[in-house]
């Protein structure tokens, strides 16, 4: 779309690797750096799934034991939203949930 005049932009950018993004020099374009530490537990893994409006509550609760390691926020977002895109009608989302998670993190969660 058209940026309009008088209107600010927000940019929100995500990356596992600040060192790359300083050595491209691209750090100062951002205003604020926050560092967001890992998923270290089940009631952290919890904590995000209920924030997706399409895990129910008893969903987290199968779910969130299917991790045992450290896991980013990012990628647990995005095995989620795997595990929601692929599902068929005969499989549930928690069943899809740990399928996901094997396959993409190679059955080490």
């Amino acid at each position: 779309g058209k940026l309009h005049t008088g209107r600010k932009l927000l940019v929100v950018g995500t990356t596992s690797s600040l060192y790359v993004m300083d050595k491209l020099d691209m750090t100062p374009a951002f205003n604020a750096v926050l560092h967001q530490p890992d998923v270290k537990s089940g009631e952290e893994v919890a904590t995000v799934l209920e924030s997706l409006s399409y895990f129910t509550p008893k969903d987290v609760k199968c779910c969130a034991p299917a991790i045992h390691k450290e896991i980013p926020v990012k990628r647990l977002l995005l095995i989620s939203d795997l595990a929601k895109q692929s599902i068929s009608k005969d499989e549930s989302l928690p069943i899809r949930f740990v399928e996901c998670l094997e396959s993409f993190a190679g059955g080490n969660m």
